[in-house]
């Protein structure tokens, strides 16, 4: 894939039925697919505070993204949709 957006933003879920919120989900899998020095856009909610986050890293508006698969990869953010 040559380019790819997380539309899904904060309140991502799991795969399956009942599936709990799972915030990074999407980019951390849109990582995994976009060919390297790609880009990922994400012009989603990425919200600085969720009271009613999932778990305390949720709460705080922190996501656990495979930084260095990203890294790695070379991709270049961007948080518009024009990429």
């Amino acid at each position: 894939m040559d380019a790819a957006v997380d539309a899904v933003g904060f309140e991502a879920r799991a795969h399956g039925k009942e599936a709990p919120e799972a915030p990074a989900t999407v980019l951390n899998s849109l990582m995994g697919i976009t060919r390297a020095g790609r880009a990922l856009g994400i012009p989603g909610l990425c919200v600085t505070d969720d009271p009613g986050g999932v778990d305390d890293n949720a709460k705080s508006g922190t996501l656990k993204v495979r930084l260095g698969r990203g890294w790695a990869k070379s991709h270049r953010l961007t948080g518009r949709s024009d990429i």
